[in-house]
Order: C-alpha cells, then sequence, then structure tokens
C-alpha cells in the first residue's frame, strides 16, 4: 500500500508542477501579446541647446535668440496627465564698452512631440523644480508658482494673489 500512495503523490506534484509552468508560460505569452503601454503625453526628452533654438524659432519664440543667452533644462513638470519639460532662459544684451543693455529671463515650457507651449516673463531664477510646481524667488520675502489647474492651464501666480497665463 505505501508503494502505491508513494507513486499517486509524486504523479499529484508533477501534475502541479506542469500546471505551474504553463500558467507562467501563459501569463508571459499574454505580456507579449498586450504589453502595457505607457502614457502618451510623457515627458519630452532632453535635447541639445541647438535643437531647442530651431524648435524655439519654428514655433513663435518671439524672444531673442542671439547674443548672451544661456538655457537651463529645470526638468519636467507635471499638470493632470500631461508632463512638460521647463526650461530656464536668459538673455543678456551689452552696450559698447560694456554696459548693461536690455536683458530677459523666462521659464520655457515645451510639451509632447517638442512642441513650445509658451513661457513666463521672471524676474529671477528658480529656487526650486518640484514635480507639479516650480518655485522661484520674486523678492526675499515672497515666493511665486507656476500652477496648474485642471489639468489644463499653466499659470504664475505670485503670493499678492495675481496671475500670469503663458505667453509666446
Amino acid at each position: 500500500m505505501a508503494i502505491r500512495s508513494v507513486a499517486r503523490w509524486a504523479a499529484r506534484f508533477g501534475a502541479r508542477v506542469v500546471g505551474m509552468k504553463l500558467a507562467r508560460l501563459s501569463l508571459l505569452f499574454i505580456s507579449f501579446c498586450f504589453p502595457v503601454t505607457q502614457s502618451a503625453s510623457k515627458v519630452p526628452p532632453r535635447m541639445s541647446v541647438q535643437h531647442l533654438k530651431n524648435v524655439l524659432r519654428q514655433q513663435g519664440f518671439t524672444g531673442s535668440l542671439k547674443g548672451d543667452i544661456a538655457f537651463k533644462d529645470l526638468g519636467p513638470l507635471g499638470c493632470g496627465t500631461d508632463e512638460y519639460r521647463v526650461f530656464y532662459f536668459s538673455w543678456a544684451e551689452m552696450r559698447p564698452g560694456g554696459i548693461p543693455g536690455h536683458g530677459q529671463q523666462r521659464l520655457l515650457l515645451i510639451g509632447a512631440g517638442e512642441r513650445y507651449l509658451g513661457s513666463f516673463e521672471i524676474e529671477d531664477p528658480p529656487l526650486k523644480v518640484k514635480f507639479n510646481m516650480i518655485e522661484f524667488s520674486h523678492n526675499p520675502e515672497d515666493v511665486a508658482h507656476v500652477h496648474c489647474e485642471d489639468g489644463a492651464r499653466l499659470y504664475l501666480a505670485w503670493p499678492d494673489g495675481s496671475e500670469k497665463d503663458l505667453w509666446k
């Protein structure tokens, strides 16, 4: 009797192993046939300064792209289900004799498909970048924020309650 029960136990054990292998193979097959898709609005990739200049030129950027300009990639900014790449842009013009002339600082937003959404003119460089907010100093006591509202509107909010929308 002991031999029969050992044989039956071995057969059942073998059947379980085969069943587990089939289950794994089935899951593996399903995962290849139906891969998990990523969100259509992923963060735009990093880009070279020359490529960024070309994107801005082609899509209506109104600032100067000549002279003493600098770009800094601040990383991604989330807004609802969309994500944007944010760049800090600064431009300065020197007059003859090394006298400072005009200058400008902006936050540039690039969306999916390398689409230039617009910019905010700012007075100081950003201090802190979070996933859904950019903080920078407007003056030593105050901090302003770039906000995303309902996944649709990006605006700059000042501590006094005033707001600024994107512009080209």
